[in-house]
């Protein structure tokens, strides 16, 4: 190595380098990141876009609310109702406070809103004369403007209406009170002549009853020439009892004279004395009281009628009751009066002839007088009963015609209130305030409020809209968001994103300083773990792996470690295309393994070629033993099955598959002819083997596999290398890393961190790589202009891509030339 380049090396491995996340071997926990930074990430890349969509969405979103907000008129009327009507003559329960007053308002209240008032007012010709139709959408446009309500504690109801045009508000409430005044005067009158009608038909009725009842009275009186039936009626009590007791002093007589008890028939003397004789019993030998006792029961049954009809506190059962104190009074009175009157047993004369009125009359003489008392005594008792009767009905008559007479003046009482105080009729509800024509508009500051307003939510809203891209973008886009998405496992660095023609030499240069400083990370680990074997491998195809791998094994070649790189991706082979290294069997071997020689023959034509300075196939022919055309054939399938991993497992010589690649202390153990389907001939062991024969030859050895999760030897590689570097992208899915994780978590791969692949320049300035990367940008633009990098012919060409041949212009690697200064 020539001075120049040691200089450049120990320039390298010198620089200043900040080691992300720390150089401690435990894997650091993951870092909240706080919503504004959150906010950051989704915003990063799209403030512009995010500045001017807010713009427009303020402009269109404050045009658009202020013409949005329509100029609306509010034209207002007034009702008042009233809890008591003013009293003209006669004090009536509408000249009362009303009860339940608050409810009667809510009715007019619900009233005055009803669709039949609000159909009353759009169906005449005023409202007609704006053009409105009478359609239920029209229906339906003029209930959402109308409104009624009551203040609070208050008689007063506003009605309001809300136009864009000011006389149609007017007109609108104006016809409204019309319609509702004349359908609430047309239910009073109804209801008025309603009342008036039926007091009518009752007076009608009231004094058609009261002429019948006196025409009752006139039929029973017209008998006896007056309905004052009480003189005459105690006149025939007097006359009946005058007849009870001229019986009662012949039965004693007859008693006298021994006339036994049943020839004495109904007159004859009882042997209970009269003192102590009950009613009942005084009712059997005598008729009147028997007169009395019916009265009495007649007034009970009649009470019995009246309370089950009226009740208990009815003035019906009020009189009859008092009738019925009054009939049983005469009752105790007449008994009283026959007690006194009636002689004792002892007084009875008893002996001869000689009756007690000092005649002398023959004991069939006075059977004679019995029986013609008898019958006086039943005539008598006869009139009387039946006038008795007639005093009753008479009497019940009055009182009917008394309550009948009552009910007729009270009737008449109301008719004639009823059309004095009817003049007042409207006075409860009356019209307080007619609506006039609104001059300033209700809502004249919400346009500058709902522009304002408008503008804040069109601003937000092309805010967001920008927001929610970035929220919906699940791809990576910043080394943030990549440390966010590999949660435990540390950011090894950043690669950034390098265009093909690499003419920048600033650029180049950043890049280079990126691997490097990973190879560094990667050896300070490899140092204090003794791990040589790292597994290089990505999220998905186009990750950026190969290149990583590729450009890690010159980096790591540069600072004087002898690496291997083992392309270990069946399916791509990419490190294999990348360096197009083909490593061709010899063909003694594949002469041997044909068959066609032995191992004798093939040591021995060796050792005559090397003396001859000839081909081995050309000495075997010279000898004899194969002809010019198996040789030809051999040749042919030389070029045609190159060798490599598989054949290097399958138990041949390491040396033999490894080839350099055409760097110093850089070899690659090439992919060969292995394909996809060939993974099934990988196992652990024999992988294990391969590996463990070439820790005795390099420092440092690079296995590029395919992504993960993967084929059969990705997860053989990266479970058994001592440490694995998860390549991702710009651009990556977060699923696809979160599912690589969890993959390389499963199989307990020793994973040493993640490289963030095609870095925007903001990330890697922001990084802790910057006070490098700015030293080292410094010490590249104090070299004269004069002095240019030269990059090995071999790492020339683009298929090696950008990231290789950034770090090969950076680190003058050259294999058998030296590097200019």
């Amino acid at each position: 190595m020539s001075n120049s380049e040691s200089y450049e090396l120990e320039k390298v491995n010198a620089a200043p380098m900040v080691l992300p996340m720390g150089m401690e071997d435990q894997q650091p926990e993951h870092e909240t990141i706080s919503p504004l930074r959150r906010i950051h990430q989704m915003l990063a890349g799209r403030y512009i876009w995010a500045i001017l969509l807010s713009v427009l969405g303020m402009s269109l979103g404050g045009v658009g609310a202020y013409m949005s907000v329509e100029l609306t008129y509010q034209s207002r009327g007034i009702i008042r109702i009233r809890p008591s009507m003013p009293k003209i003559l006669y004090q009536t329960e509408a000249s009362a406070v009303m009860p339940m007053f608050d409810s009667f308002i809510m009715d007019q209240v619900e009233l005055m809103r009803s669709q039949r008032i609000l159909d009353m007012a759009m169906q005449s010709d005023g409202w007609k004369s704006f053009g409105h139709s009478f359609t239920d959408e029209a229906r339906a446009e003029f209930s959402s403007h109308y409104s009624v309500k009551r203040t609070r504690q208050s008689n007063l109801v506003i009605l309001s209406y809300n136009s864009a045009n000011p006389r149609e508000a007017m007109k609108a409430i104006n016809l409204v009170i019309d319609a509702y005044m004349r359908i609430f005067g047309e239910r009073d009158a109804q209801e008025e002549a309603q009342r008036l009608r039926v007091l009518e038909e009752r007076r009608t009725a009231l004094t058609a009853q009261l002429s019948s009842i006196r025409d009752r009275i006139f039929r029973i009186a017209n008998e006896y020439g007056s309905d004052a039936l009480q003189n005459l009626y105690l006149y025939k009590l007097t006359q009946l009892n005058q007849l009870d007791q001229a019986m009662t002093q012949t039965g004693m007589d007859l008693a006298a004279v021994g006339m036994s008890t049943e020839a004495q028939g109904k007159g004859s003397n009882k042997v209970k004395s009269p003192v102590d004789m009950t009613v009942e019993e005084i009712a059997g030998v005598d008729q009147q009281m028997s007169v009395l006792l019916n009265q009495e029961a007649a007034f009970e049954a009649d009470l019995r009628r009246l309370q089950g009809r009226y009740g208990e506190n009815h003035r019906y059962v009020i009189d009859q009751k008092s009738q019925l104190v009054t009939a049983q009074q005469m009752i105790e009175d007449y008994a009283a009066k026959y007690r006194e009157r009636q002689p004792t047993l002892s007084q009875t004369v008893t002996t001869g002839t000689v009756t007690s009125t000092g005649s002398v009359l023959t004991a069939n003489q006075l059977l004679e007088k019995m029986r013609h008392l008898q019958s006086l005594y039943e005539k008598a008792q006869a009139e009387t009963t039946d006038l008795g009767r007639k005093m009753l009905q008479i009497n019940s008559l009055k009182t009917d015609a008394a309550l009948t007479e009552g009910r007729l003046a009270t009737t008449k009482n109301r008719i004639d209130t009823l059309n004095v105080e009817s003049s007042v009729i409207g006075g409860r509800i009356e019209v307080f305030s007619r609506a006039t024509k609104p001059f300033r508009p209700i809502n004249a500051g919400k346009q500058k409020q709902f522009a304002v307003l408008g503008g804040m939510v069109g601003g937000m809203g092309g805010f967001g809209i920008i927001l929610m891209f970035g929220a919906l973008d699940r791809r990576l886009r910043s080394s943030d968001e990549a440390s966010a998405s590999i949660g435990r496992f540390r950011l090894l660095g950043m690669l950034p994103d390098l265009p093909e023609d690499m003419s920048d030499p600033e650029v180049a240069t950043i890049a280079g300083r990126c691997v490097h400083h990973i190879r560094t990370l990667l050896q300070l680990v490899s140092g204090k773990k003794n791990r040589q074997v790292f597994a290089i491998t990505g999220t998905a195809v186009g990750s950026g792996k190969t290149s990583l791998s590729l450009a890690l094994g010159l980096s790591f070649a540069s600072s004087g470690s002898k690496t291997l790189l083992i392309d270990c991706d069946l399916a791509s082979g990419g490190l294999t295309t990348r360096l197009e290294t083909i490593i061709s069997r010899r063909v003694g071997e594949i002469l041997r393994r044909r068959g066609l020689v032995t191992t004798e023959q093939l040591e021995q034509a060796l050792w005559a070629a090397d003396t001859s300075g000839k081909l081995v196939g050309e000495t075997l022919v010279n000898m004899g033993i194969l002809s010019e055309a198996d040789v030809s054939e051999a040749l042919a399938l030389q070029s045609e099955v190159p060798i490599g991993l598989l054949d290097a497992v399958a138990g041949e010589d390491l040396k033999s598959c490894i080839t350099n690649a055409g760097i110093d202390r850089l070899d690659i153990l090439p992919v060969g002819g292995a394909k996809a389907h060939d993974m099934s001939r990988i196992s652990p062991s024999s992988l294990s083997r391969v590996i463990e024969e070439a820790r005795g030859y390099y420092d440092v050895i690079l296995q590029d596999t395919g992504p993960v999760p993967g084929g059969v030897e990705t997860s053989i590689v990266t479970a058994q290398a001592d440490g694995v570097v998860l390549v991702v992208s710009h651009g990556d899915q977060r699923s696809q890393i979160k599912s690589a994780i969890d993959f390389l978590g499963s199989i307990d791969a020793n994973v040493e961190g993640v490289v963030f692949n095609r870095a925007s320049t903001r990330d890697i300035v922001g990084s802790a790589m910057s006070s490098s990367l700015s030293g080292d940008a410094a010490s590249s633009e104090s070299r004269d202009e004069g002095e240019a990098r030269e990059t090995p012919t071999s790492l020339r060409s683009k298929r090696f891509g950008p990231v290789a041949r950034a770090v090969a212009s950076h680190s003058w690697v050259l294999e058998g030339e030296e590097k200019t200064t």
